[in-house]
């Protein structure tokens, strides 16, 4: 298994992250990517323990944690929908994601991580377009009037969400390794427009908050309190301020002259998803909270049951039947399986943030934001990306060891 290997194993698996709505029924319905993922974990747990160097700590980690949240579940005498699809998510798969992406800069390599993130890219993108205009009904999830630029994915803020982290990636490496040609330029304002047009709100102020969070250490705001080590200062020093200015110039007159063109971003809209949508479900969120003390842990599974039958009546915008989370993560975690689901979840995160590059600054907060506003922990593409981003985190501390 040489590194070629690695890369075509790699490079298929992001592929078929993408395709969400290609599933096979064994009980209940499971990706082909998944089945994919738990594939190439079990070829790098064979592979690793061959040499020893499986790390058992981290993996015993992810495992442990997931048997406790599955308990909390079971302990919850509510009813609920698709509680044993959580468990198996929780128990098996998610631990496996993290550590995939945990051994991915190891088996693949940078270089071939950024190839791979631009692939990725240029796949969604040209798959997302073609689809717009020419749908072919097994690889679109039909959503009715709600169908948009969404390509293979299950909405439009899914094919936002993957096309921006693998942009991050690819644009945040290169500008390290002073890498960026026109061709690459050219995909990057392909992606930019693609995420512009899916209308994902989040995703734009992600950007824009990592924008701001370049600008302040380019500035020389935080580098005074050594916050920074060299790594993250040397592309930060990088990056050029006229182009960041440009860039987000650009940025907010594209959003600007697309929202005229077809509003997106009313006075009505934000109306409208508070009184009848994402403002309603934190209200019902809360109450149910303070039903429980605050403790939550009504158990996976129970917002369905809870959405698209108690509380039908309430008819709320994206909640109910087939419906299987909040459109706040932290929150929705809270209600499933408590403070201990939160406390897992920050902890990720924090394995996943690192000072050592902004690669390590960038993952992290863009998921944290956009898990604000979508139900992003219930998919296990969310820890994969942390895990690339933590295991890119310990390459680079092994790489000033080793200096």
């Amino acid at each position: 298994m040489n590194n070629r290997f690695w890369f075509i194993a790699y490079l298929v698996l992001v592929i078929l992250m993408s395709f969400y709505t290609i599933k096979l029924n064994i009980g209940f319905e499971v990706r082909i990517s998944q089945i994919y993922l738990l594939i190439i974990f079990l070829l790098i747990l064979l592979y690793e323990l061959r040499y020893k160097v499986f790390n058992l700590r981290l993996y015993s980690f992810f495992l442990l944690s997931g048997i406790l949240l599955s308990l909390i579940s079971l302990n919850s005498a509510f009813e609920k929908i698709g509680e044993f699809k959580f468990i198996i998510k929780y128990v098996v798969i998610f631990p496996a994601a993290f550590y995939v992406g945990y051994r991915a800069i190891y088996l693949v390599g940078i270089r071939n991580i950024i190839k791979i993130s631009e692939i990725a890219i240029l796949l969604a993108t040209s798959l997302a377009i073609f689809l717009y205009y020419y749908p072919i009904k097994f690889l679109i999830h039909d959503r009715g009037a709600l169908t948009g630029l969404q390509g293979t994915f299950w909405e439009s803020a899914g094919l936002s969400i993957y096309v921006s982290i693998f942009l991050l990636i690819s644009l945040i490496l290169r500008i390290y390794y002073n890498n960026i040609t026109k061709k690459i330029f050219y995909l990057y304002a392909i992606a930019f427009v693609i995420i512009i047009l899916t209308k994902t709100k989040i995703v734009y102020i992600a950007f824009l908050t990592l924008i701001i969070i370049a600008v302040i250490y380019k500035l020389n705001f935080i580098i005074k309190s050594n916050f920074l080590n060299n790594f993250a200062l040397n592309f930060i020093r990088k990056v050029n301020i006229k182009k960041i200015a440009l860039f987000t110039g650009m940025f907010l007159f594209i959003l600007y002259t697309y929202n005229q063109y077809e509003p997106f971003i009313t006075e009505e809209i934000i109306k409208d998803k508070i009184e009848n949508e994402r403002g309603r479900a934190l209200k019902v969120s809360f109450d149910l909270l303070e039903k429980s003390n605050w403790l939550g842990a009504y158990g996976f599974g129970f917002v369905e049951r809870y959405f698209s039958g108690i509380y039908r009546g309430e008819n709320i915008i994206g909640l109910g039947e087939g419906i299987n989370a909040i459109f706040n993560s932290f929150l929705d975690i809270w209600i499933a399986v408590g403070l201990f689901g939160v406390i897992f979840q920050i902890i990720i995160l924090v394995m996943a943030f690192g000072k050592k590059h902004f690669l390590n600054i960038a993952i992290p907060v863009f998921l944290f934001l956009v898990g604000l506003t979508g139900p992003v922990f219930i998919d296990f593409n969310y820890y994969l990306f942390l895990g690339l981003s933590y295991g890119f985190k310990k390459y680079m501390e092994n790489k000033v060891e080793n200096v």
